[in-house]
């Protein structure tokens, strides 16, 4: 953004003309992504010491059950192969 007239011949022109809107998107989808896994990777935290506390000889069973969040992860790993190709094509893509 600092030298977008210097470098404004390297992005994509399908988008050149809207790039802040475009770039302020795809960057609000990138921190929302990024607070999703760290949220995932807290849930997995939490799940991987539950398991691990399984094996121990001290192991006392709470009522509580944790579960692997599976569908957080593979939400993640959707959004980033998806998010990735997405911001080469804005700003190096030929169109």
């Amino acid at each position: 953004m600092i030298e977008y007239d210097d470098l404004r011949q390297r992005i994509n022109p399908l988008f050149r003309e809207q790039y802040l809107p475009v770039f302020g998107v795809l960057l609000t989808l990138s921190v929302l992504f990024l607070v999703v896994s760290g949220l995932t990777q807290r849930k997995l935290e939490t799940w991987r010491e539950h398991e691990w506390n399984k094996t121990s000889f001290r192991y006392r069973p709470s009522s509580s059950a944790v579960k692997c969040p599976i569908v957080s992860v593979i939400a993640c790993w959707v959004a980033t192969v998806a998010l990735m190709p997405l911001h080469l094509f804005v700003f190096f893509g030929k169109a």
